[in-house]
């Protein structure tokens, strides 16, 4: 009886020990991923938020250099109308409503003019604007989980606002705002978001492409590897896949097929001249450069692009190439920056040749 006893009180201190060797370890492990996490965010530290890179002004509305947790986040189109009318954080909303009719009279004439197809235009097609946003920091892992709010509008609709939020900083300047304004969506003028990534080849190559000849988008400048705007088609019942809108980028402008490839959503920015915001991302391929070339070929928007070139993923590298920041489309530049911080740990001083030529 003792014996059987012994065994059992054994068998309980033994599972009990375990337990809290186990949790423990847990703790441990997750204040390890905490550490490096917290670490790793220190080495990127934004003014405001705010930095002007090239000619323009980008706004960093969060970076998360180990990557958006995209599995736990929501992305939503919504069916509610808008109101556009209302406080603007940028103190705009006089001019938002005295210019109301007029963006709209805008929009309808660049949409008879691709209509027309009279080469001012070359589309027209069904965009989604960002209509809110909330980011949530999870408190063991700090990953950060998005949820995005949209609505639909079309290309027509972000050229007019673009234009005139150009002409509107142009005159007047940028606004002198807290960070948290920035944050804030300007509904009248949030017509399109984008989708930039920086493609890593299987042999060490980072793929950077000319804009092709395309009425106000940049030609004969810099870019990253794709540039693509996300779309109604890529939400199934309401629920947005920004991998799925990110893979058929990359299949329409490199003719690559992505096949379970790792994508890093490292970045939630607004670029601010043209009113429109993005995430910036980083995706590995298993494919050589050599492969990516052949398969452009027969992209099926290959002419967006004039030519595609490639430089080896490193900081000496990219250092080089961001010398010349009259030759980049600017929020190119600072997603190259900014994926080779992530991925690379490269020092944060690399976004000074994005400030310093400015």
């Amino acid at each position: 009886m003792d014996i059987a006893l012994s065994f059992i009180v054994g068998g309980i201190a033994g599972w009990f020990l375990n337990g809290v060797l186990d949790s423990a370890v847990a703790r441990l492990r997750w204040a390890f991923i905490r550490y490096r996490a917290q670490r790793h965010a220190r080495k990127v530290a934004f003014r405001d938020g705010l930095l002007r890179v090239g000619a323009e002004h980008i706004f960093v509305s969060e970076y998360a250099p180990r990557g958006f947790d995209v599995a736990r986040s929501t992305l939503r189109v919504s069916s509610e109308p808008v109101n556009v009318v209302r406080d603007s954080a940028l103190g705009w909303e006089a001019k938002l409503r005295t210019v109301g009719h007029e963006l709209a009279a805008a929009a309808e004439q660049v949409r008879k003019e691709a209509a027309a197809g009279d080469g001012k235009v070359l589309w027209n097609g069904q965009t989604l604007g960002l209509r809110s946003v909330r980011i949530d920091r999870d408190p063991m892992t700090e990953t950060q989980q998005l949820t995005l709010d949209f609505v639909q509008s079309d290309h027509a609709a972000y050229v007019a606002a673009s234009q005139w939020h150009r002409r509107l900083i142009k005159e007047d300047g940028l606004p002198h705002v807290e960070e948290d304004k920035w944050r804030e969506i300007e509904l009248a003028l949030s017509h399109s978001f984008g989708l930039n990534a920086t493609i890593e080849t299987s042999d060490g190559y980072v793929i950077l492409t000319r804009r092709g000849a395309i009425p106000g988008s940049h030609p004969g400048k810099r870019h990253i590897s794709v540039n693509e705007g996300i779309r109604p088609t890529d939400a199934d019942r309401g629920s947005l896949d920004i991998e799925a809108g990110l893979r058929r980028g990359i299949k329409e402008e490199l003719g690559i097929v992505m096949a379970g490839e790792a994508v890093n959503f490292h970045t939630l920015i607004l670029d601010i001249e043209p009113y429109e915001w993005a995430l910036l991302a980083h995706v590995r391929v298993e494919l050589s450069l050599k492969q990516i070339r052949e398969r452009r070929l027969l992209a099926a928007d290959k002419w967006e692009m004039e030519s595609i070139e490639a430089i080896r993923f490193d900081e000496t590298e990219v250092r080089r190439v961001l010398e010349h920041m009259d030759d980049w489309i600017p929020h190119g530049a600072l997603n190259l920056a900014l994926s080779l911080i992530a991925e690379r740990h490269a020092d944060a001083s690399l976004l000074d040749l994005l400030r310093g030529n400015a």
